[in-house]
Order: C-alpha cells, then sequence, then structure tokens
C-alpha cells in the first residue's frame, strides 16, 4: 500500500493529463502542409492586389486547383504585406509632397485660387492674398 498526499495524487492527474492532451494535439509531422510553390503565389497575389482579401485570393488558387483555407491565406498574407504607417510617418509623408507650396501654409492668410484655361495645378504667379483684419 502507497500512502500519498491529495496534493501529490492531484498533480500526477493534471501532468499525465497534460501529457496526453500534448500527444493528441501535435502536428503529425513537422512538415508544412502548403507546398513551397503556393507561399510565394500567395505572398505576390497579396501584395499586387492590396484590395483583395483572403476569400478571394482562395478563390484565385482554386481557379488553379490549389486547395488551401482561408486560414491559411490569412496567415501567408499577414506576412507579406507591410502594416499601416502610423499617424506621424503619414503626416511626414504628406507634409514632403506638400512642400513645393510654401504658400499654402500661412496662418492667418487666405488665398483665393485662379485657375486659367489649360492650367492643371495653381501656380504662385495665379494666387491673390486675402488678409483679414481681426
Amino acid at each position: 500500500m502507497l500512502l500519498v498526499k491529495p496534493d501529490t495524487l492531484l498533480r500526477w492527474h493534471r501532468a499525465g493529463f497534460r501529457l496526453l492532451w500534448r500527444r493528441k494535439t501535435k502536428a503529425a509531422s513537422n512538415t508544412p502542409r502548403v507546398s513551397r510553390d503556393v507561399v510565394p503565389l500567395i505572398t505576390r497575389l497579396s501584395k499586387e492586389n492590396r484590395l483583395w482579401g483572403p476569400e478571394r485570393i482562395r478563390g484565385e488558387l482554386l481557379k488553379l486547383t490549389i486547395r488551401v483555407s482561408k486560414r491559411t491565406v490569412q496567415k501567408y498574407m499577414r506576412r507579406a504585406r507591410r502594416p499601416c504607417p502610423s499617424v506621424a510617418e503619414e503626416l511626414a509623408r504628406q507634409a514632403s509632397q506638400c512642400a513645393h507650396y510654401p504658400w499654402a501654409f500661412r496662418p492667418y492668410q487666405h488665398y483665393a485660387l485662379e485657375f486659367t484655361a489649360g492650367a492643371d495645378q495653381p501656380s504662385p504667379a495665379n494666387v491673390n492674398l486675402l488678409t483679414f483684419a481681426w
């Protein structure tokens, strides 16, 4: 006869249960289920077609007789797409694009833009400065 504390018995039971579920849920092999040719195809489709979601890409792959799940496509899409820029990065990008219009960022002055026939963009030559007395 073996005398053990109830805590020891519960610890053994939990350890055995943990081993059982680890063995049951372990993958059959460590090789990926998706072939190596499909992953670059998914990443290329997601980079070239930014508006396509995983279901659309999965549909295009099905047309090529490649069967993958939506979740698999999502996993490889997430790796392929770069993250969205932060607010500071986006504002810096917009400011660098608008740097050639220095007259557009003066506070407390309003401008009236006049477009002439055939002119696509306003230029400082056809801008009238309107100042207001506050």
